[in-house]
């Protein structure tokens, strides 16, 4: 028998992972270039979405927040804007504080300020107008960079070619014990067996089917696993594969 069909049990084994591994590079490729189509589209229908309605679905209250603890620092968690905060309205030789018009370009009105005992503060309709109005120009300025990268064209990464590097452990192990006496196991080559004499008495060798097939395992290679440490394992190698697309 030949000797490729007396290690086909151990290439099986090694044939399948390269197949699942090259299946894989394959399926990321293709995933990879789905998402980015699928990311083209989503910022050209943003593209086409008025401010008022990009402000609403894109610009989170989260995002507006961050934005005015930024623009109005205070205490931690605050901001110098909020319902009830001091408010100074402008007035002939006195500025505004906080400087509302200044830093975000909203003109208070009557009902975003009132007066208390303690000074003036800022109404809760004050907060929700200064709120709405840096909402909207966060929405302006993100969506005019929208506007202008998909004017000058959305960049796209085409995989043309690569090359896929893996370490792995091969280990060689027995599928089952053998009982049979008198019979020489090669590893991975099959059995040497006396089959009979010639006239001069010498024994003839003959090549048959091993008793004891093996098996390949093929696995990633982690420097952390044990047997690494103890050298448990056959052979310590690199897969390397270089692949090129072609398009229909």
């Amino acid at each position: 028998m030949a000797n490729n069909e007396l290690l086909r049990p151990a290439e099986v084994e090694f044939s399948q992972f390269t197949a699942v591994l090259i299946a894989e590079t394959l399926d990321a490729v293709i995933a990879a270039q789905l998402d980015q189509e699928e990311k083209v589209r989503g910022l050209q229908e943003l593209a086409g979405l008025d401010p008022a309605r990009f402000a609403e679905e894109v610009v989170s209250g989260e995002e507006v927040e961050e934005e005015l603890a930024r623009l109005f620092p205070a205490a931690e968690r605050t901001h110098g804007v909020m319902p009830g905060s001091p408010y100074v309205p402008a007035a002939p030789g006195k500025e505004e504080d906080p400087p509302v018009e200044q830093v975000t370009g909203y003109i208070m009105k009557d009902e975003d300020w009132t007066r208390t005992d303690e000074g003036a503060v800022i109404t809760e309709a004050g907060y929700k107008h200064i709120l709405s109005h840096v909402r909207m120009s966060l929405a302006t300025q993100q969506l005019a960079n929208i506007l202008q990268l998909v004017r000058r064209g959305i960049p796209r990464v085409i995989v043309d070619h690569g090359r896929v590097n893996t370490k792995l452990t091969f280990q060689l192990s027995r599928t089952r014990k053998s009982g049979n006496a008198g019979r020489v196991n090669v590893r991975g080559m099959g059995e040497l067996r006396a089959a009979r004499l010639t006239r001069s008495g010498t024994p003839v060798m003959q090549l048959s089917r091993p008793v004891v097939p093996f098996r390949l395992t093929v696995r990633p290679a982690d420097l952390r696993r044990p047997e690494l440490l103890r050298l448990s394992v056959n052979v310590v190698g690199e897969v390397e594969i270089t692949f090129k697309t072609v398009s229909d």
